[in-house]
């Protein structure tokens, strides 16, 4: 596929076909077992800070963050769960009123065209999971030995929310370095970034950093991470 031919989203999309609202207001919940990585998760996001040794999370904790998107004001709420057993109980209290999208918005507060396509790209190191996550999101599927994406593969899923058709176009990228040059090539347009390393690898941590740097010259603002 022709990258020249990707839509680069709400750039190209009239007045008429952007979000009408004023506000929308998402709650996430991050879960896992205990020392898993949610915490080092929600550092990354908030604070774009990685330590080998994270503090415990007791109970839950929660961070919000604010920003704007073609002049609707987009408050997103993360609930980080504690993974120990013991508190069980306490976190599932937290699962209540996450987000199911836009169902529960009123009309005049919900999307006004027909057809939005999003781009998304998976980037990250040799053998750090990108195409499990491939796998899972599109087969449900799982495999202990993958096989090894030589330059890009593409998958895109196609569906429906509120009368709104929505592609989205999922692009797993190789991490090896002799592909590097190819890879870049698919970066532009891109709206969204999913940077994946091995938390037992610092080295893979570094290098997302790098590829997130790499990809916001040539994605669509704002690109989500």
């Amino acid at each position: 596929m022709d990258t020249s031919d990707v839509v680069k989203g709400y750039e190209d999309m009239d007045t008429k076909r952007r979000l009408k609202c004023k506000e929308f207001r998402f709650k996430m919940v991050i879960v896992g077992t205990y020392g898993v990585g949610k915490t080092s998760l929600m550092l990354q996001h908030f604070d774009r800070y990685f330590t080998d040794n994270p503090k415990t999370t007791v109970g839950v904790d929660f961070r919000q963050r604010k920003f704007h998107l073609n002049n609707t004001s987009v408050i997103l709420e993360v609930w980080d769960t504690a993974g120990e057993e013991k508190y069980a109980n306490i976190v599932q209290i937290y699962y209540r009123d996450v987000v199911k999208g836009y169902e529960d918005m009123d009309t005049k507060r919900r999307l006004k065209c027909k057809e939005f396509r999003f781009k998304m790209v998976i980037v990250g190191t040799y053998g750090v999971g990108k195409t499990s996550l491939m796998l899972q999101h599109f087969d449900r599927y799982f495999t202990d030995n993958p096989k090894t994406t030589v330059g890009v593969d593409f998958r895109q899923r196609k569906f429906h929310l509120n009368n709104t058709s929505v592609i989205l176009e999922v692009w797993d990228t190789a991490g090896e370095e002799k592909y590097a040059n190819i890879v870049q090539i698919y970066y532009r347009g891109a709206h969204a970034v999913v940077a994946v390393y091995d938390i037992k690898k610092k080295s893979s941590f570094v290098r997302a950093l790098e590829y997130i740097t790499e990809i916001t010259s040539q994605a669509v603002p704002p690109m989500v991470i």
